[in-house]
């Protein structure tokens, strides 16, 4: 089945988290490579955790932001219930040729329950 179509769809938040709510439970930096080198720069952030009103899907949801929403002792805490804002998701295969989701927002907002 020829499934390239839907490698030009983009999803909506509604779509995929079934709300804006989403719970952080860590986060990565972004580093940028050049010629397989990294350049000393962050690019942004990705935030891992789970989409609560989505029977809990586990997600990577990245950010072009170098700064961080979210301290590393709010982390340490625990997870942190954030509202994606300007969220979109698309398709893409990987190199094993299996559909995978990306996911993108503009920003979190912090201490959404």
């Amino acid at each position: 089945m020829d499934v390239l179509w839907l490698l030009k769809l983009i999803l909506t938040a509604q779509q995929v988290l079934k709300s804006t709510r989403f719970i952080v439970t860590g986060t990565k930096e972004i580093k940028e490579y050049i010629d397989g080198k990294y350049t000393g720069k962050i690019t942004g952030i990705a935030y891992s955790g789970v989409a609560p009103d989505n029977n809990y899907i586990p997600l990577t949801i990245k950010i072009l932001s170098p700064t961080s929403v979210i301290s590393k002792e709010d982390l340490e805490k625990g997870p942190v219930n954030v509202n994606v804002k300007g969220f979109t998701a698309t398709l893409y295969k990987d190199k094993q040729n299996n559909v995978q989701l990306s996911c993108k927002a503009e920003t979190l907002e912090v201490g959404i329950k």
